[in-house]
């Protein structure tokens, strides 16, 4: 059995930037905010679900390395993007369903609590950052496979998303 992943592909659409608030910490229009310099430099993108497949298995293709960063060189405190946070999340969870799956090694069960906490976690974060595309449907076999349901696999449509490469490109500048 071959699992696999879709890999997106981006065109720039528009700059956009938007402030928020997010626990007790706000954005501010502070220039000199690493925060607000990664956040102005982040402009959406059209995101299209194009058949570029990367394997499940490709353990090499789904290694990430989270840029780590200070908001003030002073403080002993570390952040992360949420969005590296929710990708290593992925990862966690693709590894234990390979693990449970597959004939790879079974993982302590902290490792499978901990890809049960990202599910949340990914859950959350979709329905903060609700895609309101419309996708066009097809006709599907249901979970019980007695009904034929209507279903869409994104396949050729455009959403609309920040553009994390430049996220990036500006928290390389700030660290």
């Amino acid at each position: 059995m071959v699992f696999t992943a879709v890999f997106h592909t981006v065109s720039l659409v528009q700059s956009q930037r938007t402030l928020s608030k997010y626990g007790d910490q706000s954005l501010t229009d502070s220039a000199e905010s690493p925060r607000e310099l990664a956040w102005k430099s982040s402009a959406q993108v059209a995101l299209n679900f194009s058949n570029d497949f990367l394997h499940i298995t490709s353990d090499e293709g789904w290694t990430l390395q989270p840029t780590v960063f200070k908001l003030h060189p002073q403080s002993d405190r570390e952040y992360i993007l949420s969005m590296h946070q929710q990708l290593h999340c992925l990862n966690n969870i693709r590894i234990a369903y390979l693990s449970y799956h597959t004939s790879r090694p079974r993982l302590s069960a902290e490792f499978y609590a901990e890809a049960e906490m990202c599910i949340e976690q990914i859950r959350q974060h979709l329905m903060c950052t609700t895609d309101v595309t419309l996708e066009p449907t097809e006709l599907v076999m249901s979970a019980s496979g007695e009904d034929m349901v209507p279903g869409s696999r994104g396949a050729g449509v455009v959403h609309r998303c920040r553009d994390w490469k430049g996220l990036e490109s500006a928290l390389e500048m700030v660290v």
